[in-house]
């Protein structure tokens, strides 16, 4: 979980791609707090996340067609039964005791050898591990999910959290750009380019004829571009419609980007570029 919501890498934790380190304490072996995951491959790339948590961004940008490894839409992408990818990683290989050899599941069939007379119950350990999951989720975001949300689908348990956790982020990074014309024609310009090269994610929502755009800029100074809508509802409160990356300012391309925003002077004042998760940085000032 807090791989998933911190670093924007929730991975494919089948039982056997990951190793508790365990200690001898007396008769019994203890964990350590240690684990060494397998089939690192098997990690998405949340590149919203990552942005929103000040992540570095460059390399991510040296890709062709990048969003094609980030695994972009709501929650990264979709399971193949239609989930966002965190409720269904979670759900298939820790919670589900009756599908996959999943951590519950191998729990449960470890009691069950221990004690063949017992009658475990499925419905109370998979409870467990829903509060576990829940209680680590309030313990890095503050959102609370109640018993009553847990559940497999796209607004319970943990994507629940998750869509809750992103919606603040994303309320939190919006600034007054949208309201300087100038800027939000260079942006715009950008944006087409670059989603015919390939370079922008899958988009949650239609892009709107209103729509606005934010220039980002990664603690590794990495340009990225957000397209966000004006018109929001209480089913869906979070702007965002989708992100571009620039390409690297070692490219031809990536250079032309940086030497227009250099050349950019919006009515002769300092601007100032968002570097998110950190202190707003001025990367130029111009004019007075």
């Amino acid at each position: 979980v807090s791989m998933g919501l911190v670093e924007g890498l929730p991975g494919e934790l089948h039982t056997q791609n990951f190793y508790y380190k365990v200690v001898r304490a007396g008769s019994a072996w203890l964990p350590t707090g240690e684990i060494m995951l397998k089939d690192n491959d098997g990690f998405r790339y949340d590149t919203e996340l990552a942005l929103r948590k000040g992540r570095n961004l460059r390399f991510f940008a040296k890709f062709d067609k990048p969003f094609y490894w980030g695994k972009f839409p709501s929650t990264i992408g979709l399971g193949k039964e239609g989930i966002p990818f965190l409720g269904s990683w979670y759900y298939k290989l820790i919670r589900n005791v009756n599908g996959f050899e999943t951590l519950s599941a191998y729990m449960m069939r470890a009691l069950q050898k221990i004690d063949t007379t017992g009658v475990w119950d499925n419905a109370r350990t998979q409870l467990m591990f829903d509060d576990i999951a829940m209680q680590e989720a309030y313990r890095l975001t503050g959102i609370e999910i109640v018993r009553s949300e847990y559940g497999f689908g796209y607004s319970q348990g943990l994507n629940l959290a998750l869509k809750t956790y992103r919606t603040r982020l994303s309320s939190e990074a919006d600034t007054l750009d949208r309201l300087d014309l100038r800027l939000q024609s260079l942006l715009s310009s950008e944006w087409v380019r670059l989603a015919a090269n390939d370079r922008r994610s899958s988009l949650r929502r239609a892009l709107p004829k209103d729509a606005y755009y934010l220039l980002h800029t990664s603690h590794d100074q990495q340009f990225v571009i957000e397209a966000r809508t004006p018109r929001t509802t209480l089913s869906n409160p979070d702007p965002n419609v989708g992100f571009a990356i620039v390409e690297t300012q070692a490219s031809p391309e990536g250079a032309r980007f940086r030497a227009l925003i250099k050349e950019y002077d919006p009515n002769s004042k300092s601007f100032l570029f968002k570097s998110t998760g950190l202190s707003c940085e001025t990367l130029f000032s111009g004019g007075q």
